[in-house]
């Protein structure tokens, strides 16, 4: 809803325009006309408000006169609120700074300076609760109003039974505000945490000069919560000692943006300001006046609030990127944080030691949460206008200050990628060992039970006479007969279990994974797209005339492309990318090969080689990891599920740009030789190691590729 100005287009004295009670009671016949099919909760809220809840709050004006900003005045009731209005002091440049949503305040607000009831209702709900009607999907960018949704922590205890009353709880507020902690007996204990909001709403600019501006501002947690199953109070305590409610202002970032200190040394210290940090109605109350004097607009009289959002955001995921590293840690002994060198190196001990459903939820929780805001994160970037180009009231420290929030938010995201399969990879070799071992004490005792079997029956036949048992004339025959047999079938069982554990070692790779037909075809697109043919799948008695001179190659039957953050998967792509860097989605070569059936009985080696291919790029580590594929990727897909199903890591290759890889020692040899499984396909994939690498190539010219030798 735009504002209508008034006739003569200039600032009017509204006391003396309309009665006051009449436009309070047109405000609440708005209210119940909008609000009832919109934020019908909303409405519900405002009507059981008491008369105690309905002064709830605080509401402050910042006056700006030729560019200078006024002491802040606060009303401590409405009744206050309503006399500031009807005082005639001629057009004014005001900033009004509400706390908290009370009923009263917003009538005096909304009648006088004429504000829409839905900008008051679209900040009341919990921005971490489906809400759909906080922003008009219309109008994403508005000059004249925003809301901005951020996360923070919150410096406090709350002495509860989790058992009870669980983990979240309700602000003692009017707005729906909830605190989320964190389950002590879960991996990660730390501070609590909240989603907050950030609204705005102007009159803009009239033709005297003047203009109202109206921020609401969440309230701080109060010295009581409520319980959400029972209602009941809660006390909040401010004063623990505890590292995990310690507030670490190491990780605030710096308020101030002062490039260069002022001439006069006694006003150096003056020049640093720094925010409390614990509730953003004071904050700005004590940094807006204190700020350099400039040209003060309908906007821009909100850049304290915004910046204060940012510091209270970027702190917020700063803290998370820590609980990601300290999940390897116990945090409640822990006193610095583990160096994200060191990042997911040790699973011998610890939580990560073994299978933790607690665990593995977090992670997944934590990015599905970072996935939903750096999407927020990026909305709020067309909220506020930063996308626009060449537009000189787009402010710089804004536009940074939201792309650290999404490199963050994708931080965060990778740490949690890499977790998630190498903590599940770890986990599956684990319990893959724990049966082997099972089977080998099984096998023991079925060896065991084996060379017994023949004495048991030596045994009853000798027992159907008397002469042969022990301490009789004949009791030598049965030692005479049972030791040679014993001999006889432990030889047996030797050569038996050497046996089989020859054919198992062949049998791995063919029982590793499920087979596929190699006449099934590769499942297409509904929409087919031009690509160029896939390189050639053939044996051949020559190497290709560019690359190393071996007996038989395979080459592979269809190359892909997989991105890591959003699981999309590229089919049949003319070129390879190994590739990561840690600020955008890491990529990934999928392979599928198909062996012939003049494979079977031999021996089949990995092979990478970038001879043929003079255009192909080798930079950062240079290196890649080999993994088998649950199955081959057969058609295009731009998210999940089908992913590129990662299953055993079967060695690390370093490439060499014009020349053939090498193998990395220290790692998994299996894809040096395996048993070649003749008339199957199987998938596989390359994928980078370190923090920055890269790796290109040509796939028709060079790459991957299986050698087997007659």
């Amino acid at each position: 809803m735009d504002e209508q100005q008034s006739p003569a287009d200039s600032w009017t004295d509204r006391s003396s325009t309309f009665c006051d009670k009449d436009a309070r009671e047109a405000y609440n016949e708005l209210i119940d006309l909008q609000l009832r099919w919109l934020f019908p909760k909303f409405l519900r809220n405002l009507r059981s408000q008491t008369p105690c809840e309905r002064e709830r709050g605080r509401v402050a004006v910042i006056e700006y006169c030729d560019d200078e900003v006024l002491e802040p005045e606060i009303f401590k009731s409405s009744s206050k609120l309503q006399s500031h209005f009807e005082e005639q002091t001629g057009p004014r440049k005001r900033l009004f700074i509400v706390e908290d949503v009370a009923l009263n305040y917003m009538e005096v607000l909304g009648a006088q300076l004429r504000i829409p009831p839905s900008f008051f209702a679209s900040h009341w709900a919990d921005p971490a609760t489906p809400e759909f009607n906080h922003r008009n999907p219309f109008r994403r960018y508005a000059e004249k109003t925003f809301v901005i949704r951020y996360a923070s922590t919150q410096p406090i205890r709350i002495e509860a039974d989790a058992e009870v009353h669980g983990n979240v709880f309700r602000y003692d507020s009017n707005v729906q505000r909830h605190v989320y902690c964190y389950d002590p007996k879960g991996p990660i204990f730390d501070q609590p945490k909240s989603y907050h909001a950030l609204s705005f709403w102007t009159s803009g600019e009239r033709s005297d000069g003047s203009w109202d501006s109206v921020l609401i501002v969440d309230p701080p947690v109060r010295e009581i919560v409520k319980s959400v199953t029972n209602g009941s109070d809660l006390a909040v305590d401010r004063t623990s000692q505890e590292r995990a409610y310690s507030r670490m202002d190491c990780l605030d970032p710096d308020f101030s943006d002062l490039e260069i200190l002022p001439p006069d040394p006694a006003k150096w210290s003056g020049t640093w300001q720094r925010p409390s940090c614990d509730s953003l109605f004071d904050d700005i109350i004590s940094l807006e006046p204190d700020m350099p004097a400039h040209a003060v607009d309908p906007r821009s009289c909100t850049n304290v609030a915004r910046r204060l959002a940012l510091c209270y955001f970027l702190h917020f995921l700063r803290r998370r990127i820590l609980n990601m590293l300290r999940l390897q840690e116990n945090p409640r002994t822990a006193i610095l944080h583990t160096n994200r060198c060191d990042y997911l190196r040790e699973f011998g001990e610890g939580v990560l030691s073994s299978w933790h459903h607690e665990i593995f939820g977090f992670v997944v929780n934590t990015k599905f949460n970072m996935g939903i805001v750096i999407s927020e994160a990026k909305e709020h970037f067309e909220v506020l206008g930063l996308h626009r180009t060449g537009v000189a009231d787009v402010p710089e420290w804004e536009r940074d200050g939201w792309l650290a929030v999404q490199e963050y938010c994708s931080k965060i995201i990778t740490m949690a990628d890499a977790f998630l399969q190498s903590y599940l990879q770890f986990t599956s070799m684990q319990e893959a060992q724990a049966a082997n071992r099972n089977a080998q004490s099984l096998a023991r005792i079925t060896n065991l039970t084996m060379v017994f079997v023949p004495l048991s029956t030596i045994a009853a036949i000798f027992s159907m006479t008397d002469d042969f048992l022990p301490g009789e004339r004949k009791g030598w025959v049965y030692w005479a007969t049972a030791l040679p047999v014993l001999l006889l079938t432990f030889a047996v069982m030797t050569e038996l279990h050497s046996s089989l554990k020859s054919y198992w070692k062949i049998a791995t790779f063919a029982a590793a994974l499920p087979t596929y037909s190699a006449s099934a075809s590769p499942t297409t697109s509904c929409t087919p797209s031009p690509t160029p043919s896939p390189p050639c799948n053939c044996t051949t008695n020559n190497g290709p005339s560019t690359g190393p001179k071996v007996t038989n190659i395979i080459r592979p039957k269809a190359i892909s492309q997989y991105d890591v953050w959003t699981g999309a998967v590229r089919f049949q792509t003319p070129n390879g990318k190994v590739f990561k860097d840690g600020k955008t989605t890491d990529v990934t070569t999928l392979l599928t090969f198909e062996f012939p059936e003049a494979s079977k009985g031999k021996t089949c080696s990995f092979q990478f080689d970038l001879t043929g291919d003079s255009s192909a790029k080798v930079s950062g580590t240079g290196e890649f990891d080999i993994f088998i594929s649950q199955a081959p990727a057969t058609k295009s897909a731009s998210t999940w599920p089908s992913g590129n199903l990662r299953d055993q890591h079967i060695g690390r290759m370093a490439a060499k740009a014009k020349g053939p890889a090498t193998w990395v020692p220290g790692f998994p040899v299996f894809g040096q030789s395996f048993p070649c499984p003749a008339g199957q396909v199987y998938g596989g994939e390359l994928v980078g190691v370190g923090s920055v690498d890269s790796i290109e190539w040509l796939a028709s010219a060079a790459g991957a590729y299986i050698s087997w030798k007659e």
